[in-house]
């Protein structure tokens, strides 16, 4: 009898050769199975937002309750006619529970039923940078499409919203989003909720918007409060629009000679405290509580650590005019 030994250097390959078709078979098993898993569940969690009859915008229920979410910006407290629809919602009405203006969510509830909804898990994980994600919504009138995106940067934004009069904490994404798609889910490979689409950058005239290519995201752990509470949350706000000094061109900068940094005031609320207290569209905004400011997010952050009602001094400069100081009180949104 004969016993044939395999050189080492041969049984080494053939364990190689096993763990290269192991991992080829498993990113053929992903492709096939698709981006995220449980799909379809997420496709039956999802909905069209319909307001006085207008499809405008997307929704997820969260709860198998039928607690939903949706942007807040599409809808108002006590919206007389609010609803989901589906191939698996037949235009269910929507109550509105709470609003968070300063994060733009809207926390909604379908009507009690016997049988639970489907419904998103909120993930649990953070999000990395370039991490793919997956946005699942109502896209120029085409129901629950499937549109794919990666994480700009970790770290929060804030974007203006002139239909709002005021800021949102944003995660930014490098996407394109189609309008009808606010309030729709964008979850992770796992099929978890990690924020909810609620705009998109743009350049151009505010009547002619191009679209560049980067959407705003509201991360799923800044609703998570109001998921919670199920009770309306307040921000402080100045309720202005601000661009930072080197946003600005030749003929505004000439006017600080001595300035390399601050914050500009580009638009503000007539109805507002700041306005009041004597803040105009054009002041060169250099100091809070007198903590220098250059960049427009370490301003807003510094906003939104105060109180709604709580008083701030801000230092300012007008073209070619003194520096001074005024006193405002923040108010709520």
């Amino acid at each position: 009898m004969f016993s044939i030994m395999k050189s080492p250097k041969i049984y080494v390959n053939v364990l190689i050769m096993k763990r290269v078709f192991s991992v080829f078979f498993a990113l053929i098993s992903t492709a096939i199975a698709g981006p995220i898993s449980n799909f379809e569940q997420a496709d039956k969690a999802t909905f069209g937002l319909i307001v006085d009859g207008e499809l405008t915008g997307s929704g997820f229920i969260i709860d198998p309750a039928g607690f939903a979410l949706t942007a807040a910006h599409q809808i108002a407290l006590g919206q007389a006619n609010l609803y989901a629809q589906s191939i698996h919602l037949d235009g269910e009405r929507l109550e509105v529970i709470a609003l968070d203006r300063g994060r733009d969510v809207a926390l909604v509830k379908l009507k009690d039923r016997k049988t639970p909804y489907p419904s998103l898990k909120l993930a649990a994980r953070t999000l990395t940078v370039a991490q793919p994600i997956y946005l699942l919504a109502t896209a120029n009138y085409r129901h629950n499409l499937l549109l794919s995106g990666r994480v700009a940067r970790t770290r929060g934004g804030f974007e203006y919203f002139q239909g709002l009069g005021h800021y949102v904490t944003i995660t930014y994404v490098s996407a394109n989003a189609p309008s009808g798609t606010s309030g729709g889910p964008w979850l992770n490979t796992s099929g978890q909720v990690v924020g909810m689409q609620m705009g998109l950058m743009h350049t151009g005239k505010d009547t002619q918007p191009a679209p560049v290519g980067v959407t705003y995201m509201v991360p799923i752990a800044d609703v998570k409060a109001l998921v919670d509470e199920r009770a309306s949350i307040r921000r402080p706000s100045l309720r202005i629009g601000l661009e930072e000094l080197w946003e600005q061109d030749t003929d505004y900068r000439q006017h600080f000679p001595m300035r390399r940094a601050g914050l500009v005031v580009a638009r503000i609320s007539k109805a507002s405290r700041a306005y009041r207290a004597g803040l105009r569209r054009g002041h060169l905004i250099v100091a809070i509580d007198g903590q220098r400011v250059s960049y427009r997010e370490h301003f807003l952050k510094l906003i939104r650590q105060k109180r709604v009602a709580d008083h701030v001094t801000l230092t300012l400069i007008g073209k070619n005019g003194p520096k001074k100081t005024i006193s405002v009180v923040l108010d709520g949104i």
